[in-house]
This record gives structure tokens, C-alpha cells and sequence, in this order.
């Protein structure tokens, strides 16, 4: 009904859409290095996806893009996602005639925004998604999404902030360890989210 609403009010039918999931709905998995490395992981990651019950129960299905970003550095982002949600997903636009061109993580959607508008120019820029019940965290350069993590305890404003707090020089690290993809320092932070909700992020955080 809600996307009835939407159509209508906003003259989408037979418009086509992305679908930009967060962590609540889906998993994101960035793997970046060499071709041996890449494949690696994403073998690992193929044995994984069905046991991350945080999805819910039943098949899991997975989204995936790679490219060589680097002539030794190869880079895939992966998103797993509930079978049964994602068809329902795909039936709810279909049923409001929209067409769906690709569903993603959010992190991923943000990461391809902060790019397209130049935000932070070469320099790796922090990205926090708090659309979902609690915050999906990551780094991106060039547009792409470098590292995504869910930190377990950043539920709300404040505990987001103390995770950050205790994460930065981390993630420092993570940046310096990939200059080769990455240049300079990483000073900026993204907040996506409700009014809200960012209001008394940056409150907290001041």
C-alpha cells in the first residue's frame, strides 16, 4: 500500500528503481588484494552464507561485482540476502509496476553517492548508515566501498559514538595499509539517517 501511495504521488509507474538494503536485511562482504587473495576469500565467504542465521531461516542468495581496481589489486563486494525477503521485495514493486534494476547493500549505494558528488575528493571518507536498528559503518574511495562493519554494540547515538571513539585508529590503519588505492588521511564522516537521528548524532559527538 505504501508503495502504491508512493507511485502514484510521485507519477512512478513503470519507473525503474534500485533497492538499497541495510544491515538489517542483508550482509556485506568487501574483499580487496591480489587475484589468489580474492579468490580465497570469496571461496570462504561461499562457505559461509548459509549459516548467517541473522538473515533468518532458509536459503540465502548472493549479489556480487568484481573489477581490477589496481594491476596487482583485484576488488569484489558481495551482499547476502534471505532468499524469501528479496523475492517479496521484487513481487511488492512488480505488484506497484516498477521495475527493479538491482538491490545492493546501503553501504555500497552511499559509497557510489559520496563518489558521484566528489565528497573528499582521492582521500578515503568514513561512512555511517543509521537507517537500521542499529549503525552500518564503513570506508569508501572513489566510490567504492573499501571496508563495511557492523559493530555490534552501536545501537544507539551515544554507543556509535564510543565504537568510533575506539575504532578510529583502527581504521586509520586500514586506509595506510592500502595506499596504494587510497591517498591522504581520512577526516570525514558521512551520516546517513533520519533528521533525528543525526541531529543527536552530531550532538552527542560535539
Amino acid at each position: 500500500e505504501a508503495l502504491d501511495t508512493l507511485v502514484d504521488r510521485h507519477d512512478m509507474r513503470r519507473g525503474r528503481v534500485a533497492v538499497s538494503l541495510d544491515g538489517d536485511f542483508c550482509v556485506t562482504r568487501v574483499a580487496m588484494g591480489n587475484t589468489e587473495e580474492v579468490d580465497r576469500e570469496l571461496e570462504t565467504l561461499a562457505d559461509r552464507v548459509p549459516r548467517y542465521l541473522q538473515l533468518g531461516p532458509g536459503e540465502k542468495v548472493t549479489g556480487s561485482s568484481r573489477l581490477k581496481i589496481a594491476p596487482t589489486v583485484d576488488y569484489a563486494v558481495t551482499g547476502v540476502v534471505n532468499r524469501s525477503l528479496i523475492q517479496l521485495i521484487y513481487d511488492s514493486l512488480r505488484s506497484a509496476d516498477i521495475e527493479t534494476t538491482w538491490a545492493e547493500p546501503s553501504l555500497v549505494s552511499v559509497a557510489r553517492m559520496v563518489g558521484e558528488a566528489k565528497i573528499g575528493g582521492d582521500q578515503p571518507v568514513m561512512i555511517a548508515d543509521g537507517t537500521g536498528q542499529q549503525w552500518d559503518v564503513g570506508i569508501t574511495c572513489d566510490g567504492r566501498l573499501l571496508l563495511d562493519y557492523r559493530p555490534a554494540a552501536a545501537t544507539n547515538e551515544e554507543a556509535f559514538r564510543q565504537t568510533l571513539d575506539g575504532h578510529i585508529t583502527r581504521l586509520q590503519r586500514f586506509c595506510h595499509r592500502h595506499r596504494g588505492i587510497v591517498s591522504g588521511e581520512m577526516s570525514q564522516l558521512l551520516l546517513c539517517g533520519s533528521s533525528e537521528k543525526l541531529k543527536s548524532s552530531v550532538e552527542i559527538g560535539q
